[in-house]
C-alpha cells in the first residue's frame, strides 16, 4: 500500500468509500455536495489516499482517505496568523481496518505539517481514544446552549427574519455577516469567497434581519448532515434578534428545544440575556488538536473558537 495525493481518477471510489462510512443512512445528496470546498474536484490537493498499489487494474483500489486543509488561526486585535491545517472525512475501508492503514496515513500528515510551518492540526470526532494515541487532545471550549420552545415563547421581542435566495449571497453581504459575528480573541480566518461555497451546503438554512434595509443579525441551522437542530453560526447588534429567531426556528419546526453554539468568553451581556429563556448550559472541548512542540498555538486555539461552516 502506499500514501498518494488525490487524482480525479479516485473520485467515484471517494465518494462511495466516504459515503458508506460516514452518510450510510443518507443518499439524499452526494458527501462532496457537504464539503464544497475540501472535496471539491477543483481542489484535489486537500484530500490524501492511501491506495493498493499491487493491484493489477487502473485506478487502484482506494483504502483510505483524509482531507488536510491549510487554515489560519488569527488574532482579531493585532492580526497576527498562525497557520494550521484542518483534517476531516477520515474513513477506511471496512476490510482494511484495525491494520494501521489509517494510523501510517494521520502519522504522514502530520509529518508534511511540521516540515511545513503548521502549528498543529485539528480535527473533530468522538473516537478520542484512538486519537489520543496519535498524539491528539480535547483542546479549546465552546458552549452549547439548549433553548426551550416553552420558555422562547415568553420572548416578546417584535424582529421579522426573511429566508434569503442563494444568489443573494453576494461578497458584500456576506462580508456583513463576518463583521456581525460576535467577536472573539481567535478564530479561523475565512474569505468572503469560501463563506459563499460554504453557504451552499444541503439543508443549510439562513435567516437574516433587517433594520432600515441594513443587515443587522443572522442565524445558520444546519449543514448538510451535521448540525441538525443546531445553530452554529450567529451574529447580531444585539442579544434579542438572536432569541427571536431562535423563537421563530421553534414556532415553525414545532420543536421542543434547539441548540445554539457559542465561544466561551462570549460575554455576561449575551449570557444574561439568553438565561431566561435556556433549558440547560453544556460545555464541551473545541476540537482534537495536535500542536507542534513549542508552538504558542494550544493557547490560541483555547482563547478561540471555530464556527460551524469551518469544521470539517
Amino acid at each position: 500500500m502506499e500514501i498518494v495525493p488525490f487524482s480525479n481518477d479516485l473520485f467515484k471510489q471517494r465518494s462511495n468509500l466516504l459515503q458508506q462510512s460516514l452518510r450510510p443512512n443518507c443518499n439524499s445528496y452526494p458527501i462532496e455536495s457537504e464539503y464544497p470546498i475540501v472535496l471539491s474536484k477543483d481542489n484535489p490537493q486537500f484530500s490524501y489516499c492511501v491506495t493498493e498499489s499491487d493491484r493489477k487494474f487502473s485506478p487502484p483500489k482506494l483504502v483510505a482517505h483524509a482531507n488536510f486543509w491549510p487554515r489560519m488561526m488569527f488574532e482579531k486585535s493585532t492580526q497576527v496568523e498562525y497557520p494550521i491545517a484542518l483534517v476531516g472525512n477520515v474513513a477506511t475501508d471496512l476490510k482494511y481496518r484495525g491494520c494501521g492503514v489509517m494510523k501510517n496515513l494521520l502519522e504522514s500528515l502530520w509529518r508534511r505539517a511540521t516540515q511545513s510551518s503548521f502549528h498543529a492540526l485539528i480535527l473533530w470526532s468522538d473516537l478520542h481514544q484512538f486519537y489520543q494515541k496519535l498524539g491528539f487532545t480535547a483542546c479549546g471550549y465552546e458552549h452549547r446552549i439548549c433553548f426551550s420552545h416553552q420558555k422562547l415563547q415568553n420572548f416578546t421581542g417584535d424582529f421579522k427574519f426573511v429566508v434569503p435566495a442563494s444568489e443573494s449571497f453576494g461578497e458584500d453581504v456576506v462580508n456583513e455577516m463576518l463583521r456581525l459575528r460576535v467577536s472573539t480573541p481567535f478564530s479561523l480566518k475565512r474569505s468572503s469567497k469560501e463563506f459563499m461555497e460554504l453557504l451552499k451546503i444541503p439543508d443549510t438554512i439562513v435567516l437574516m434581519s433587517y433594520q432600515d434595509q441594513e443587515l443587522n443579525a443572522y442565524v445558520i441551522l444546519g449543514k448538510g448532515n451535521d448540525m441538525i437542530g443546531v445553530v452554529h453560526e450567529w451574529g447580531a447588534s444585539k442579544p434579542e434578534i438572536i432569541l427571536a429567531a431562535l423563537k421563530h426556528i421553534v414556532l415553525a419546526t414545532r420543536w421542543q428545544h434547539i441548540w445554539l453554539l457559542a465561544p466561551v468568553n462570549i460575554g455576561n451581556i449575551w449570557m444574561k440575556a439568553f438565561q431566561p429563556y435556556t433549558h440547560c448550559l453544556e460545555t464541551h472541548p473545541l476540537a482534537l488538536a495536535k500542536c507542534k512542540e513549542g508552538s504558542p498555538i494550544r493557547k490560541v486555539i483555547e482563547n478561540g473558537f471555530i464556527w460551524g461552516l469551518d469544521s470539517i
